[in-house]
């Protein structure tokens, strides 16, 4: 192969034939494939998830900007993806109070903490998921309606919902009123509010308050005071999955898929029409990996390891995804331990470049941390200070703190 040196010294780049997906041989275009490291891949995502550099300047709405929403279908967990990434109290009443986040269904259907300046740009990539969505007769017979009544039911919420937050049970009354039919309401009120998440995709629907410890809901333009106006799909679909790109350095097509909970199918479409702004990687010699051309240098440079360990809570960013980094980063024998059943992700200790513990909140209130292997004293204790301060940070308290041995 015909090996170039780029003004990075650190990353190859080899001249080589590109397959574009769906060309013929007669477009085949000739590419740059650039080589690079896992643990060059690894300490990139370090950096830019935002757990090496100096955190005093960061601001939970900035972090929900860079990490591409912050993970809250467990609500202490949002907060805690910025209190690890900051230092002082973080502003959870940029929620209820200030309004500056908004919290509501986005990647994969799961609950996250956007930036409320930012909603239209989410509802407008979210609503064309949405409108893609090609749902099989088993998903309907799963959920107690027809294609028909979701549709109806999407319309109904987007009409039942204001200023003022509502529960859930009387969210379903309204809907089932507004549509005469009973039935309807015993589908509507199982699960994980999957029959509500259109209504979320399409601008209609966000979290209110909890009230009393229940959840409600409320009219995103009422809540926001302004109108709602979701940008065209291409941009917002653009924007977000190239910040996904960056945020990660190299992902595959089926990372994209699963990122943002759509289909392979059209995560090769995407990649095909933004051609232009990719560069083939290979990652320790594994192919098939993409970036972005304007950052595929950032990537392959080499950082310093961590210095000291970092604490992550359940759902981090940086332990979700993309699928394809997971093996560089956690031990095989460790999957089960971190990646739990019913979709749940355990909160992790990362040290050097890889996840070398899990931690977990105990019966008692305490905090819980299971080390892979052993650890020293001025580690364990480091490691109690660190989550004492996490939890601190967010006005929160914890009871013991131990780490097993």
């Amino acid at each position: 192969m015909d090996l170039r040196r780029n003004a990075n010294p650190h990353i190859a780049f080899g001249v080589g034939a590109h397959r574009c997906i769906g060309a013929t041989v007669a477009q085949m275009e000739v590419m740059t494939t650039a080589a690079i490291r896992w643990e060059q891949v690894t300490r990139y995502r370090l950096m830019r998830h935002e757990l090496t550099r100096d955190r005093a300047g960061f601001d939970v709405v900035d972090l929900a900007v860079r990490l591409g929403g912050l993970h809250s279908q467990v609500d202490r967990s949002g907060w805690l993806i910025a209190a690890v990434r900051s230092t002082g109290a973080v502003r959870t009443d940029a929620l209820w109070g200030t309004r500056e986040l908004v919290r509501s269904w986005t990647c994969r259907g799961t609950l996250h903490l956007i930036p409320a300046a930012e909603y239209d740009l989410w509802a407008g990539a979210l609503s064309a998921r949405e409108t893609r969505q090609r749902r099989p007769p088993s998903w309907y017979r799963t959920h107690g309606c027809t294609a028909e009544q979701l549709a109806a039911i999407t319309t109904a919420v987007g009409e039942s919902v204001d200023a003022d937050p509502i529960t859930r049970e009387e969210l379903i009354r309204r809907v089932v009123t507004h549509l005469d039919d009973p039935e309807l309401a015993e589908p509507l009120a199982s699960g994980w509010g999957v029959l509500l998440k259109p209504a979320a995709a399409h601008g209609l629907l966000i979290s209110g308050p909890p009230a009393s410890g229940r959840s409600t809901f409320v009219r995103p333009s009422s809540w926001l005071g302004r109108p709602v106006r979701p940008l065209a799909d291409e941009a917002a679909t653009k924007t977000l999955v190239k910040r996904f790109i960056d945020l990660n350095g190299v992902v595959r097509i089926e990372d994209i898929a699963a990122w943002w909970g759509d289909s392979p199918a059209w995560a090769r479409q995407w990649v095909r029409h933004h051609r232009d702004e990719l560069t083939d990687v290979t990652v320790s010699g594994l192919p098939g990996f993409l970036a972005l051309a304007d950052s595929v240098e950032a990537v392959g440079v080499d950082r310093p390891a961590l210095t000291e360990p970092v604490l992550l809570p359940m759902f981090d960013p940086f332990v979700l995804a993309p699928f394809s980094h997971r093996a560089a980063i956690l031990p095989e024998q460790h999957n089960a331990r971190v990646f739990r059943k019913a979709g749940w992700v355990s909160g992790t200790v990362v040290s050097g470049d890889a996840i070398t513990g899990t931690w977990s909140i105990a019966g008692n209130g305490g905090v819980e941390i299971v080390p892979f292997g052993d650890i020293g004293a001025a580690q364990r204790s480091r490691l109690q200070d660190i989550v004492v301060a996490a939890f601190e940070s967010i006005g929160d308290s914890v009871g013991s703190v131990s780490v097993q041995h």
